[in-house]
């Protein structure tokens, strides 16, 4: 599987150049007038992986500052300007250096989120309002609640003021409203003010899927839904007999790379379960974020308990497989409460797609501490692959049998 330095919204962060000639002309160039050295893109991707593997040790926060230009003439014309900005301003620990043929990416090591908004905001408000404006994309480790407060809610990508004073100052809107450079000059214009996105370290490192295992899922998915097709439709018209309400149960779940995703469950619980989850934390089974309880009072009665304990409840996420939301083998997939409150080495799990079916169902489920299952999810990343995906497929079906760790 391979990294993808990606920005997730209408760019694309190309994989790093192999053959870049043109950079190297341009940095050598360049590295005779400026105080930074400029990093290649291969060495910038690099650095990156080495800076989350030491957060990942160490806890210590970082961020990547990703600059770019709507045009190359604009990107042409506004080098100059940002390396000089740059030599001034960043520290002897800090990267700087190409991540493609239009994106300006600096890695800025122990910076947390004070110091990458200072950062960001110095620079943004300094770049001559005489050049088209810079575009910015923040990417962190921090998982403060400066950084939260901000963060994407639902899969969407915050957008932060990133200042440009200068360019604004003096601007009146053209309605009355607020906001930066409102009414001052239409969208790519000179003297137009720029934006910057603020988003989660771990969507650049989200991988995708290979091929053999996007081709396993959709067969098993088809295979499966036809199959079970009938037991759905039973199990559905059974909850509504016994429980008012719908026959499936939707909730938002952190997926590869952190971004949000509907999950699809046949619903085991009562209407009420969300709302009464917090009166039952103090009775919490398992450590870490996530919430287990073998007696859960929210189940519905006999129906939800054999939905439960023989993981029938589980097989709508067929559909979540065929759509690529989620595949038949990985991490299991986090509420979106219980993930923003793991610590930054475990959000490693979200490399990849979360799974119907894993490690943690397969060899401990409820009966393993949280940091067990993180580690099996991490281990399971390592050395994933077809006769991998396979066994644990195969070895699912005996564990949800024995009902092993289920309720």
């Amino acid at each position: 599987m391979r990294h993808v330095l990606a920005v997730p919204s209408d760019r694309t962060v190309p994989q790093p150049l192999t053959n870049a000639p043109a950079l190297s002309d341009w940095l050598r160039a360049s590295e005779a007038d400026s105080t930074v050295k400029w990093c290649l893109p291969n060495q910038m991707a690099r650095a990156l992986t080495c800076e989350r593997a030491r957060a990942c040790r160490t806890g210590e926060a970082f961020s990547l500052v990703v600059f770019s230009w709507l045009e190359p003439d604009d990107e042409r014309a506004g080098l100059p300007a940002l390396r000089r900005l740059l030599g001034e301003r960043l520290r002897a620990t800090d990267q700087v250096g190409w991540l493609s043929e239009r994106h300006v990416g600096v890695l800025l090591p122990f910076a947390d989120a004070s110091g990458t908004r200072s950062l960001v905001d110095d620079l943004m408000a300094s770049y001559p309002t005489t050049l088209a404006p810079l575009t910015c994309d923040v990417y962190y480790s921090d998982r403060s609640r400066e950084w939260r407060d901000t963060d994407h809610a639902r899969g969407g990508v915050s957008r932060l003021d990133s200042g440009r004073r200068r360019r604004t100052e003096g601007a009146r809107p053209a309605s009355g409203g607020q906001g930066a450079g409102v009414g001052a000059a239409p969208p790519g214009a000179p003297g137009s003010a720029a934006r910057a996105s603020v988003q989660p370290i771990q969507v650049l490192f989200a991988q995708r899927p290979e091929w053999w295992k996007r081709g396993l899922d959709i067969a098993g998915a088809l295979v499966g839904l036809v199959l079970f097709a009938p037991v759905l439709l039973v199990a559905m018209l059974l909850i509504r007999i016994v429980s008012p309400g719908p026959g499936l149960f939707r909730q938002e779940r952190a997926g590869r790379g952190g971004v949000p995703f509907t999950i699809y469950k046949l619903r085991t619980m009562q209407l009420d379960a969300e709302a009464r989850k917090p009166q039952l934390l103090a009775a919490n089974e398992q450590d870490g974020p996530a919430f287990k309880l073998t007696r859960d009072p929210r189940v519905i009665p006999v129906v939800g308990c054999v939905l439960r304990t023989t993981s029938l409840d589980e097989l709508p996420q067929l559909w979540n497989v065929l759509k690529g939301d989620m595949s038949l083998v990985g991490p299991r997939p986090l509420p979106l409460s219980e993930a923003a409150q793991c610590e930054f080495w475990q959000t490693q799990r979200l490399d990849v797609t979360p799974g119907l079916t894993g490690p943690w169902q397969v060899y401990g489920r409820s009966r393993t501490s949280f940091v067990q299952w993180i580690r099996m999810d991490l281990a399971y990343i390592r050395k994933c692959s077809f006769l991998h995906d396979v066994r644990l497929l195969a070895k699912t079906i005996p564990a949800v049998v024995r009902r092993k760790g289920a309720h």
